[in-house]
């Protein structure tokens, strides 16, 4: 079940509960509706609607001069920039009790398959935000039939039936253990809903649920080839294992191999494994990847394991950045030669 609660007081006028599903449970005796719960954020191929709830706080009344305003946006780093791909007003007279359920009918949206995120944002008539929140899910739609004589089979079960039939697919041969060892390493290239299952993933035992997980996670990257995509990506494990892994830990649960994953092979390495009053280091430079420009990572080795590097810093919020990484890695990070003596001032200020 996915949750996003207010960190509003419940003294304030705001949204204080949302949760999205795809099913409702109708109880005619008790003549009440409840949402469905979900082991995790994904509506299928097969499913029509997305169900949502809502919840305002208790000090929460109706009223004309204010609103609620629902988006669905793709899950990105951009996506202050890009309009809704969905979006409805609601009116708070629409409420009962402080609360709602609704849905939103898939087959009149241009949603594709893909992670997003549900913005529900609390507005007053001169359309100012007094609050927001959010909430994420994952997307698998029908995709559409491609007449190629190299199209594989997982393709064309799809475009048949609308609906994956996974005994007939890759995933098909992976028993709870292997899924749950291929998905683990996944979390470097997890996005938005995919995050939670990925560290979650050693308390699902059912080998339908991981399978379909698996499936849907390679199938959302490349359609036409989900297998493929595994399988180029079980090359690069393999890689990274034997350069950056050791016998405790592998190569995916290192720093370097996280990155390699992400980023793949940097346009340039620079290794100082004996600079004079430096620990080991390495800085890893990218002129242009995954949308962004000049990425430079700095990772370093402690000295408690000779043959693990640590990431350090980088130019990237998102990855880390440390303001104290010269005090960490020089030995007199405040000498004004200590410039012309190291390396990593050419990449880093």
């Amino acid at each position: 079940m996915l949750l996003s609660f207010s960190s509003f007081s419940q003294q304030n006028d705001s949204i204080a509960f949302l949760q999205v599903s795809t099913s409702l449970h109708i109880d005619t005796v008790e003549s009440t509706i409840q949402i469905g719960e979900m082991d995790y954020p994904f509506i299928d191929q097969d499913k029509l609607q997305i169900y949502y709830y809502i919840r305002m706080s208790d000090a929460f009344r109706a009223n004309t001069s204010t609103f609620l305003f629902l988006e669905i946006k793709k899950r990105t780093n951009m996506q202050f920039k890009y309009k809704a791909e969905y979006s409805k007003r609601i009116n708070t007279s629409e409420f009962q009790e402080g609360r709602l359920i609704d849905s939103i009918s898939i087959a009149q949206t241009t949603l594709q398959s893909g992670n997003y995120e549900l913005i529900l944002s609390y507005m007053n008539d001169s359309n100012r935000v007094l609050h927001q929140v959010r909430t994420g899910f994952q997307l698998l739609r029908t995709i559409p039939f491609v007449t190629n004589e190299s199209i594989n089979q997982d393709t064309i079960v799809a475009s048949a039936t609308g609906i994956v039939d996974l005994d007939k697919t890759f995933v098909s041969k992976y028993t709870v253990e292997q899924l749950k060892k291929n998905i683990k390493p996944l979390l470097a290239i997890a996005d938005g809903a995919e995050i939670r299952f990925v560290r979650e993933v050693d308390k699902y035992t059912d080998v339908y649920t991981l399978r379909r997980f698996f499936y849907n996670f390679w199938q959302n990257r490349n359609a036409t080839a989900p297998e493929a995509a595994w399988r180029a990506y079980a090359d690069k494990l393999n890689y990274i294992g034997k350069k950056f892994g050791a016998s405790t830990t592998s190569g995916h649960e290192t720093d370097r191999g996280r990155i390699y994953l992400m980023f793949g092979e940097p346009d340039i390495m620079e290794r100082q494994a004996n600079e004079k009053g430096a620990l080991p280091y390495e800085v890893w430079f990218y002129y242009k990847v995954d949308g962004r420009s000049n990425v430079k990572i700095l990772f370093y080795q402690s000295g408690l394991m000779a043959s693990q590097m640590f990431l350090l810093h980088s130019t990237e919020e998102d990855i880390v950045v440390n303001p104290s990484w010269k005090q960490i890695l020089l030995e007199n990070p405040a000498d004004n030669d200590a410039k012309l003596m190291h390396r990593v001032f050419e990449y880093f200020k």
